[in-house]
């Protein structure tokens, strides 16, 4: 069986596209703050914990009469799509596609083209997108990858704390359920905005490397964390 990707949903093969040689594997770069000091020799650095966007450039071959709907199809993505591919089936990843795209005519049968995305740095990890649930306070959950901003849902009524560690969310009121989604720091019901409702001790929850408490109170009956695990 050929190699192909996957891209927002669509395989690559429904153009008829394989991949003839993956993208090497390269670590992110970190995101390191530099300043100087006056009267001071050499830069002064912060380690932001944060890394850089990665380039994966995909060599592929399509039948020479997909080429165009190939073509369209690629460029048609407008932001962050979800990328997986044949060789590491267990993980995606989220990635632009900006450049121009030039298809090399072998012998009026095939194209060859190189499909290079900007990816995030991330490899999301697909178990990561399982659903745990909690339904006694002070359980915990192991994370054996990169420091992840979960996904929750919280289920109860009144006014509850809901704690990961030391990072706290205080809830006023809750309505029977709240989602949070503690990567773009917001809180919902469905299209309905909750941030009003929601108050921090600290900063947003996150899962960092080892065992983290998950613990509340006030009248919660569960709680639903996708974890959103990664690795570099």
């Amino acid at each position: 069986m050929r190699d192909y990707f996957t891209l927002n949903g669509t395989t690559s093969t429904t153009y008829g596209c394989t991949i003839q040689k993956r993208p090497d594997y390269v670590t992110p770069s970190k995101v390191i703050e530099k300043f100087s000091v006056r009267g001071r020799s050499g830069d002064l650095t912060i380690d932001t914990g944060a890394y850089n966007n990665v380039t994966l450039p995909y060599d592929v071959f399509v039948p020479h009469d997909q080429v165009s709907a190939f073509v369209n199809w690629i460029k048609t993505f407008v932001g962050y799509q979800r990328l997986e591919d044949t060789y590491d089936p267990d993980v995606f990843r989220m990635v632009l596609y900006e450049d121009d795209l030039t298809v090399e005519n072998l012998m009026g049968q095939f194209g060859q083209a190189t499909i290079t995305f900007n990816a995030k740095p991330q490899r999301f990890l697909k178990d990561g997108e399982v659903v745990r649930t909690f339904t006694e306070s002070g359980e915990a959950m192991l994370n054996e990858y990169e420091p992840a901003y979960p996904m929750i849902v919280i289920n109860g009524s009144g006014d509850v704390t809901l704690a990961i560690n030391n990072n706290a969310v205080n809830i006023t009121g809750l309505d029977s359920t709240i989602t949070i989604d503690c990567e773009t720091k917001n809180c919902y019901r469905g299209t309905l905005n909750l941030n009003n409702t929601v108050s921090l001790t600290n900063q947003f929850p996150f899962l960092d490397k080892g065992a983290n408490t998950i613990s509340w109170e006030g009248d919660i009956t569960s709680v639903e964390i996708t974890p959103r695990w990664w690795k570099i």
